[in-house]
Parts: structure tokens; C-alpha cells; sequence
């Protein structure tokens, strides 16, 4: 059997289209672990209101104009506008915002979340960008929304599957489903990639003109905090959809900030400092374990898995990549091979990574104990089989009592 089948009966119930919890599970519980799937746009409106109604956060919705920079310590005050060349990329802050119907506003710290444009840190703070072409090569994307059925299957997990030259996302909500097909322009072109998803979704699609063609620019700042200014979000960079890295990293950074927010101005270097080093730590334990996953494959009917492995065989991502590869031939992954807090995939996510792309390590020999402790596990993962089949509801109809009550 697979790993994921003799670790856990999870991929049972998913396979059977198995809500993970009943409609008498507490809030946030269930048979199973799980995450949502989720309209992005409710939810930035649920947390605008949140924002507003809790804290009481005043939302200006405006067009940003020009920003307005000086050197560390220069007040809100001064009105003459300070033009590039006056300070070092390093003694750069925000003094103020111009806006087209606000006009000249100032504020102490900004968060710039201003997603792929990078408005503030890269535009007018100066910080660099660093690509991240040569390492991750997916550098395009078609996406669309297809309708769902009534009473159509509502798969209760997320579908990935590979494709000559990437892979196509399938997320499936009650009423649509977003589907997007992920590659590389330098193995597939942009006419090729649209028959592809068009063949993927069959009579689904009515027409061309519902894809949207997205180019992605993956890397990240070369610094996420730079004097009074923080970068969330895109804004920080983008690495391909695989794993959902975007939200993690967002999330991570957001909390981060939140634990030790700035105070007083004295504060700013010390901290900037710190985020600057624990996010750009974070950020290459995602590089590696988005890499992992092309490394790890063993397809080679095209030339781009064969390029892409060969590629990254030969450039790994990072040393400590291939320090932890070259231990993990020998011993199984373990949380101490993870001696850092400060990374979002941890020894699980590496686990079910690993073994199930096939990853060998070298087997050791069992005693009595251990063969009768596996033999146990496996009997245990039966029996709740057997059990979460006949306790567990059908997903979807989990989701319409779930709604409808």
C-alpha cells in the first residue's frame, strides 16, 4: 500500500468522497484534519469588517498617487518633496502618501499590500528584487471557473495532476469550481497550454474567452522590512501555487509582525533586522520544498520533467537541502532535522512528500517489537476504515445540511 494509506485512514475517506466531521463535531474538530476551500473575495470583505467594526480601523479607498520618501528620521512635517538620490536604499523610509482625492496623508508605518505591483518597498523604497527563474520554472498560468452540479461529486480535498510541462489545479466549491493549468512557456506554448485545459475540461467550457492568462514573476524582495515599511503578501513575492505557499507565508510573515510590532522609532532597526532574517529563512525552506517536489519525480516522458530534474540534480536549491537528502538516505526524517521554528512545511509535509514520490531510504532491520507494532498500526487503520465509512457523511451532502441548516 501507499504511505499515506498505512499512515492514516485519511486518504480512505477522501477517496470516498468523505466529509472529514459530522454536523455533530465541535467547531473546528473533526475524524480528520482539514483546511477550507473558500470565496478569497468574501473573506477579505469579512476581514475589512472585522477590521473596521472591531478595531476601529478607518478604510480609505483611493488612488495612490506618488509617494513621498526621506532618510530614517525625517518628519511628517516637511513638504518639500524629496527626490531619489538623496538617500541610501538603506536609510530609506516613507514620509508620506499622495492621494488623488485625500490629498497629502502621513503615518507613522505602512504595510505595503499592494500585491504583484509592489507600490511602495520595490517602487519607491528601491528594494531589489531577486528571480527565482533558474530554480522554479513554472512561469505561467490559465485560469477559469467552471459550474457545478447539484448534485455532482463535491471532492472534499484539492486535485493537482501533472501535465507534459506542469500541472492543473482543480478546487472544487458547492456551486463552481476553479480549475487552473500551471507551466512553462519554454516547454508549452501559450496555444498549446489553452487546448490542454480545454481537453482537461471537456464539454464544461463554453467558450475561450473564459480563460484568464496570468505570467507569474516568482522570486521575492531581497528584504521584506525596510525602515518604516513592511511587505505582506505578493508584495513580498510569489512562487508558484503548489502547496498554497502565498497564504502560508503571508500568514507567517503577517503573524510575526503582529508578535513584535513597533512601538517607538528606536525600535525600528533591531526589528526590521530580525524580520528580515526570519522571513528570508522562511522563505527558502519553501523554495526547497516546492523544488522537492519536481526533483523527486521519476517522469520522464517529456523533455521538461527530464530538464527540470536534471536541472535541479545538478543545482539544488540550497545546502541545506541537500545536507538533509543526503541524511535522509540513511534515516527517516525526524523533527530534530528541523531545528529551526521558522519554517511553514515541517517533518509531516516532508514525510508524505518523500515516501510518496517513492524516496528511498535504506531499510533497517526490524526486531519482533516493531514488526508487531507496524502489524498493530495497520489492523488499527483497517478497523477505522471500516468505522469512518459508515459514521462519516457523503461531502457534498455534509455541506448542504451544513448550509441549509
Amino acid at each position: 500500500m501507499g504511505f499515506d494509506e498505512a499512515l492514516s485512514p485519511q486518504s480512505f475517506s477522501c477517496e470516498a468522497q468523505k466529509a472529514p466531521k459530522t454536523l455533530a463535531s465541535a467547531p473546528y474538530q473533526g475524524a480528520h484534519a482539514y483546511a477550507y476551500h473558500f470565496d478569497a473575495a468574501k473573506f477579505a470583505e469579512l476581514l475589512r469588517e472585522n477590521a473596521m467594526e472591531r478595531f476601529g480601523v478607518e478604510h480609505i479607498q483611493d488612488h495612490l498617487l506618488e509617494v513621498e520618501t526621506g532618510r530614517l528620521g525625517t518628519d511628517c512635517v516637511e513638504t518639500d518633496m524629496l527626490t531619489e538620490g538623496n538617500e541610501s536604499k538603506n536609510d530609506k523610509k516613507i514620509v508620506a502618501l499622495h492621494l488623488r482625492e485625500g490629498g497629502r496623508r502621513c503615518f507613522d508605518f505602512y504595510l505595503d499590500c499592494s500585491g504583484f505591483s509592489g507600490l511602495l518597498m520595490e517602487k519607491a523604497l528601491g528594494v531589489e528584487f531577486t528571480s527565482l527563474a533558474d530554480k522554479l520554472w513554472m512561469n505561467k498560468a490559465l485560469v477559469t471557473q467552471v459550474a457545478s452540479a447539484s448534485d455532482a461529486p463535491l471532492p472534499p480535498y484539492t486535485q493537482a495532476s501533472a501535465h507534459q510541462a506542469g500541472w492543473i489545479w482543480d478546487i472544487a466549491l458547492p456551486k463552481r469550481r476553479g480549475v487552473g493549468l500551471v507551466y512553462c512557456d519554454r516547454y508549452l506554448s501559450d496555444d498549446e497550454a489553452r487546448q490542454k485545459l480545454k481537453r482537461y475540461l471537456g464539454d464544461e467550457l463554453l467558450s475561450d474567452g473564459e480563460f484568464r492568462s496570468l505570467t507569474m514573476r516568482l522570486g521575492h524582495l531581497q528584504k521584506f522590512w525596510q525602515g518604516n515599511c513592511v511587505a505582506l503578501g505578493l508584495a513580498q513575492g510569489f512562487l508558484e501555487p503548489l502547496e498554497a505557499t502565498s497564504i502560508l507565508l503571508t500568514d507567517f510573515a503577517a503573524s510575526l509582525l503582529a508578535r513584535k510590532f513597533p512601538t517607538d522609532s528606536e525600535t525600528l532597526p533591531v526589528l526590521e533586522a530580525r524580520f528580515n532574517r526570519i522571513v528570508g529563512h522562511a522563505w527558502q525552506a519553501v523554495i526547497d520544498f516546492v523544488a522537492l517536489h519536481y526533483q523527486l519525480s521519476d517522469r520522464s516522458d517529456s523533455a521538461f520533467w527530464r530538464d527540470y530534474r536534471t536541472h535541479l540534480g545538478a543545482q539544488p536549491t540550497s545546502e541545506e537541502l541537500s545536507r538533509r537528502l543526503a541524511l535522509w538516505q540513511h534515516f527517516t526524517p525526524h523533527p530534530d532535522d528541523f531545528f529551526s521554528q521558522f519554517e511553514v512545511f515541517g517533518v509531516d509535509n516532508y514525510l508524505y512528500l518523500l515516501y510518496g514520490m517513492g524516496f528511498s531510504t535504506l531499510p533497517k532491520a526490524l526486531d519482533d517489537a516493531a514488526r508487531q507494532q507496524a502489524r498493530a498500526q495497520l489492523d488499527k487503520i483497517a478497523h477505522a476504515k471500516a468505522f469512518l465509512a459508515q459514521k462519516l457523511p457523503d461531502h457534498r451532502a455534509f455541506i448542504r445540511a451544513l448550509t441549509e441548516g
